[in-house]
């Protein structure tokens, strides 16, 4: 009987393993297209396929190396994960997505909704759902000098403590998702992987591998968020919080060839980097700039989440498609720093809700559009 699969055979999780020929290294990085009959199909990075029979499997190892974003492997998994798929083809358009956010938030990023809903507003009291005053925090309960403060001072459980208390006043993460930090200790290890993650300089995706893997030691199965928070709020111009339950529904947006996984590695986390930034251009270039890139994260939330496919059928309906994108003038985006220095935490005063219904997200978690209770995103 014939066997045959189209993922890694040598790997049972939803993650891709990349290989080396340890005798053919100017071959490049190798991936298994299929497996039968004995024998493997590798796609190398010279760009030819090879069949390798099973007594010659030996001869190619496996490697936490990783192919560029214009290697010829990326198009391969594309293809692995089922090309044009359904979802694929009924995905958005930039023009539509942008159609949509519009509808809820006439002015962007810069409209006093999304400011007041978003942002934060000065003499408000602050929400889960409010980055600016989400960002100061972390910037400074996790800055370079308190992390070398934890790390000399082994004060692991302080910092775990310190994550609890930062990322629980927001709302990317959950409750549940933050237990392991209160019920466990991570260690020397885990300060140094975050450490490492939030102000080191070396390769990014080793850095983010080696979180991954500290992490392994607290949670059966690490959150993308929990990960992805930290780094998105100390760094919100160059790194992303990651929601799978919306990310992946962009992914299908994008011209990025990315292969999501449920569990958090670092070549999928570099696509939606790169998937980000490229709708941070896009959006800039039309006229509206957004803060950073937490005001992307929360753009394809609004965009993507179930609540949108009213907006999306009626843009549709109108006939968006064909029309060119639409312009959108807003006043330049002060700095985060700038935006928040006048509006304190733990003002008391309630917060204006959103001036469009429609754009009015619920603080508590409480019903489908709750951004951080959905359970797949892990």
């Amino acid at each position: 009987m014939t066997s045959e699969v189209t993922t890694d055979p040598a790997n049972e999780s939803e993650e891709i393993s990349f290989y080396r020929h340890t005798r053919k290294q100017e071959w490049g990085l190798a991936l298994i297209l299929w497996e039968r009959d004995g024998k493997r199909g590798y796609k190398f990075e010279d760009g030819k396929e090879r069949v390798i029979a099973e007594p010659y499997y030996k001869l190619l190892s496996r490697t936490d190396d990783e192919p560029d974003s214009d290697s010829v492997l990326i198009a391969a998994i594309a293809r692995l994960q089922g090309g044009d798929s359904d979802d694929k083809l009924d995905a958005m358009t930039f023009e539509e997505q942008l159609a949509v956010f519009l509808a809820q938030y006439p002015g962007a990023f810069g409209s006093d909704a999304w400011v007041k809903g978003y942002r934060g507003k000065e003499g408000k009291r602050r929400l889960k759902r409010h980055r600016v005053p989400a960002i100061l925090e972390a910037q400074e309960r996790l800055s370079k000098s308190e992390m070398d403060r934890y790390l000399e001072e082994g004060a692991h459980k302080e910092l775990q403590e310190t994550l609890v208390e930062v990322l629980g006043a927001t709302d990317l993460v959950t409750k549940a998702q933050l237990e392991p930090y209160r019920k466990g200790v991570g260690g020397e290890a885990f300060t140094r992987a975050l450490h490492a993650m939030l102000w080191g300089t070396e390769d990014m995706a080793k850095r983010f591998t080696e979180l991954t893997q500290a992490m392994s030691m607290l949670w059966p199965r690490v959150p993308w968020t929990v990960i992805t928070a930290p780094m998105a709020l100390v760094h919100p111009k160059e790194h992303t919080c990651v929601k799978p339950s919306v990310f992946t529904k962009q992914a299908d947006c994008t011209t990025k060839p990315i292969r999501p996984t449920k569990l958090p590695t670092a070549r999928v986390y570099r696509g939606y980097l790169e998937m980000v930034k490229e709708l941070r251009d896009a959006l800039s270039d039309t006229g509206a700039p957004p803060h950073d890139l937490l005001d992307i994260y929360d753009l394809i939330w609004i965009t993507q989440r179930p609540a949108a496919s009213e907006h999306l059928a009626r843009v549709r309906a109108e006939g968006v498609l064909g029309r060119s994108t639409p312009l959108v003038i807003v006043p330049d985006a002060p700095p985060a720093g700038e935006e928040a220095a006048e509006a304190p935490a733990d003002d008391a005063a309630e917060a204006d809700a959103p001036a469009a219904e429609a754009a009015a997200p619920a603080e508590e978690a409480s019903s489908d559009d709750a951004p951080a209770e959905e359970s797949d995103d892990t």
